[in-house]
């Protein structure tokens, strides 16, 4: 069955590379979440966005991160991102709290740079997957977090929101990926589109070919993708 994971390209914190991973199993683990864990998380990412400067960020997206980065300094001083440029070369100065993958080089590549040079692909993909990891501690309520704390959560999220729409950055219908390019008939109705997590999980573009073997004989099928299956059966992971 097709299903949606995170780092299909890489981590969105640190820019690693762990591998894949099914967002369902991912997000579980997120579920009876330590708080020094969370906030070491929220620190990592407030630095991102506080060093979040490229030449596209308007006054009103700055104004919106700005706003961000107070709801998170009420929960844990706002850190350095720990991704640093050394004359081109990125390196990754901590235990990412978001993949997990130790301290280290970091490839940079098109959709990877430090957070000042930042494109909005980037940017969109650290909004998008830290909403989905609030939503999950905040939905499973953990001990230590008391209710003023899951209110500033949930701030924190309609926060995260407000930057992606300052940003001007289209929502997938399908899984809710803030990002700069929706796939789809163009002249189709909106809810058809999709984002190219939803194409890649549903069997991109490829022609594929299935093989079974029915009384002795070889029997080949030709395989539809469907970008739509993936996000429709993970309804429960996303945010109401």
């Amino acid at each position: 069955m097709p299903e949606l994971d995170i780092f299909h390209f890489r981590c969105n914190l640190c820019g690693g590379r762990p591998g894949s991973t099914p967002l369902r199993e991912y997000l579980t683990a997120w579920t009876t979440p330590e708080q020094a864990h969370v906030e070491f998380l929220l620190g990592t990412i407030g630095g991102a966005l506080h060093e979040l400067t490229p030449g596209w960020i308007t006054k009103k997206a700055r104004r919106a991160i700005n706003r961000t980065l107070g709801l998170i300094a009420n929960i844990v001083p706002v850190s350095p991102s720990h991704l640093e440029d050394h004359d081109g070369a990125l390196f990754f100065t901590a235990t990412c709290p978001m993949c997990y993958l130790p301290s280290g080089p970091r490839q940079p590549d098109e959709y990877l740079h430090a957070w000042k040079d930042a494109c909005r692909v980037q940017a969109g993909n650290l909004l998008y997957e830290t909403n989905l990891i609030l939503w999950t501690i905040t939905a499973s309520v953990p001990a230590w977090a008391n209710a003023t704390l899951l209110r500033t959560f949930h701030d924190l999220r309609t926060s995260l929101r407000g930057i992606a729409e300052s940003m001007r950055l289209p929502e997938c219908p399908q899984c809710g990926r803030w990002t700069t390019a929706l796939f789809g008939d163009p002249y189709g109705p909106k809810e058809q589109h999709f984002c190219r997590w939803c194409l890649d999980a549903g069997g991109g573009t490829a022609t594929r070919l299935s093989i079974r073997v029915l009384d002795g004989r070889a029997v080949v099928s030709l395989v539809k993708a469907d970008p739509f299956a993936p996000a429709r059966d993970a309804r429960d992971l996303f945010p109401n």
